[in-house]
């Protein structure tokens, strides 16, 4: 009965997981995470992240140096600034999440 119920839970994984990477594929064109980037003229898909392991230094590490404004940055999601600290699956943000880009002023970092 119990190998039953662990058969089970693996099949599951394996469903859930197929299925992440189906909606990853569909949402980002790759087998990473994504993110949109958001200034008011222009946008950028950003990829090659792990949202469990990058933060916004990630981010900002991998974005262009012509993109967006000039260093440092803040990153806003729906009106709520990212932390620096934090991973990007800490902070809930959902796969392909657009986050506008701001120019930092030095209070803000």
């Amino acid at each position: 009965m119990i190998a039953r119920g662990i058969v089970f839970v693996l099949l599951v994984s394996v469903a859930i997981s197929a299925f992440t990477e189906q909606m990853r594929k569909a949402q980002c064109s790759s087998a990473t995470d994504c993110v949109n980037l958001k200034t008011p003229t222009s946008r950028l898909r950003l990829d090659d992240l792990d949202f469990d392991q990058s933060t916004v230094a990630d981010i900002e590490r991998l974005m262009p140096s012509w993109f967006g404004p000039p260093r440092p940055v803040l990153f806003i999601h729906r009106g709520r600034k990212l932390s620096r600290t934090l991973t990007l699956g800490e902070q809930k943000l959902p796969l392909a999440a657009e986050l506008e880009i701001v120019e930092a002023s030095p209070g803000d970092l």
